[in-house]
């Protein structure tokens, strides 16, 4: 081999272990200040952008205390176009987990389960005039976005139809009001 060969091989092994193991505090020293809105403060950010966590307090009414947010961004799911991460969100009063996509072939969100304290929700329940006590169980969510897209010659606005492997059917046209 030539030595250039050599180097081009080494730079882009060293490219990729830079990319593949970037820390997440690193990025949030960049991207801090565009969230400043945000009704938290951070406090650690830890692990990869890949997969990592950020230790936070919230502040406001709703729910407000420590929150630990702790993400896994599917790496190999980039390569079909897809971008796909796993969330999971711990507070005093919560426990939710789930996961999400956006792609090629749609966006939503998958698995969304978890358990919240009633005490969380009694704002919400106490203005339908019920009461909870105890915790409230989220059992397994999952909702799909389905992308619209234009038929062609026509100029009629379809909406395609998604199967389980990721393959849109035949779009069916939607009903125009008048």
């Amino acid at each position: 081999m030539k030595t250039r060969s050599l180097i081009l091989i080494g730079l882009l092994s060293c490219l990729f272990f830079v990319v593949a193991l970037l820390p997440a505090s690193l990025v949030w020293r960049f991207v801090g200040n565009s969230f400043s809105g945000l009704p938290l403060t951070v406090e650690t950010v830890g692990g990869t952008v890949w997969n990592g966590f950020l230790q936070t307090r919230v502040q406001g009414a709703i729910a407000p205390g420590p929150l630990l947010v702790q993400w896994n961004l599917r790496a190999l799911r980039l390569l079909m176009g897809e971008v796909a991460l796993d969330l999971k969100f711990e507070g005093g009063q919560y426990r939710l987990q789930c996961g999400g996509y956006w792609g090629l072939w749609g966006k939503g969100i998958a698995d969304l389960n978890g358990d919240v304290q009633a005490a969380l929700l009694e704002q919400a329940l106490g203005d339908m005039g019920v009461s909870a006590g105890g915790a409230v169980k989220v059992v397994p969510l999952q909702h799909g976005f389905i992308q619209p897209a234009i038929g062609q010659g026509d100029r009629t606005p379809h909406t395609g139809q998604q199967t389980r492997a990721g393959r849109r059917r035949d779009p069916a046209p939607i009903e125009q009001q008048s």
